[in-house]
């Protein structure tokens, strides 16, 4: 189960999965981004409450999901994640920004003002 959190006006949508992150949940996750693409979200952060633990296949299928955000001009962040998670993450060296925040405000900062674009769909 994925429980989401819509910050109206800003395009920031927060996005709290329940529990260890594996391939049903990531599925659920993935379907969570497009639909919040379609309501006209393009910021999206993902907060994995410091103890969400990602698999390497579903690191790859978020990876895969900041690829298409960014090429529309959104962007998708983690708060608040594991130091495994982070390492894990880090260590995958891919060229995509997947930024990486301690909590939801410094990550909300640093998404600034929402610009007039928005993606149309995922």
């Amino acid at each position: 189960m994925v429980h989401i959190r819509r910050h109206e006006g800003s395009g920031v949508a927060i996005l709290e999965p329940a529990g260890e992150i594996d391939l049903t949940l990531v599925e659920a996750i993935k379907n969570s981004i497009a639909g919040l693409v379609q309501e006209g979200y393009s910021r999206l952060i993902l907060d994995c409450k410091g103890g969400c633990r990602v698999p390497y296949l579903a690191s790859g299928i978020l990876r895969e999901r900041v690829r298409r955000l960014q090429v529309m001009g959104g962007s998708l962040c983690l708060v608040r994640t594991s130091p495994t998670l982070s390492h894990a993450l880090g260590a995958a060296r891919s060229p995509l920004s997947l930024p990486i925040f301690p909590d939801e405000d410094s990550a909300l900062r640093s998404l600034g003002p929402l610009r007039a674009a928005r993606p149309r769909g995922l």
